[in-house]
């Protein structure tokens, strides 16, 4: 948990990985031309036919697609208002897939700009509360004691 004395910066660094999250989230569930137009994940999941077996490919992609990056979504909500909020390490080490993720999509669709600001607000967001994570008293009690 948070301390009174804790900065501003370290306290809410939380916020900005959310929100990227939640424009992914917009972004992944509408197309091209809006969320529920033809080419969308949210229309290939409401038109016809519901059923595997029946569905043209490119309505199964979009459909695996959006499973995928939604269960990505959730999970990583759910990491970033628990356990990042509450300073716990393993959060911190696996929200570095976000920053790691806008990297590797940079490199196969060279979306630099979009991209790259979103990569640098998460490696930011996770670089402000360093020290929430990795106190430096805690290295120090550990040094005396060896």
């Amino acid at each position: 948990m948070s301390s009174p004395t804790t900065k501003a910066p370290v306290k809410y660094a939380w916020i900005p990985l959310c929100l990227v999250t939640l424009l992914i989230l917009l972004i992944v569930s509408g197309g091209e031309e809006g969320p529920v137009a033809e080419g969308s994940v949210l229309h290939a999941f409401a038109s016809p036919p519901h059923f595997a077996d029946e569905a043209p490919d490119s309505v199964l992609e979009l459909r695996l697609r959006g499973t995928l990056l939604l269960g990505m979504l959730v999970f990583g909500l759910a990491i970033i208002l628990t356990g990042f909020r509450w300073g716990e390490r393993w959060a911190w080490y696996a929200l570095w897939y976000y920053p790691i993720f806008f990297a590797l999509h940079i490199v196969a669709f060279g979306t630099f700009v979009i991209d790259g600001v979103l990569a640098l607000i998460c490696v930011l967001s996770l670089l402000l509360p360093y020290r929430k994570f990795f106190p430096k008293h805690r290295a120090e009690s550990e040094l005396q004691t060896s």
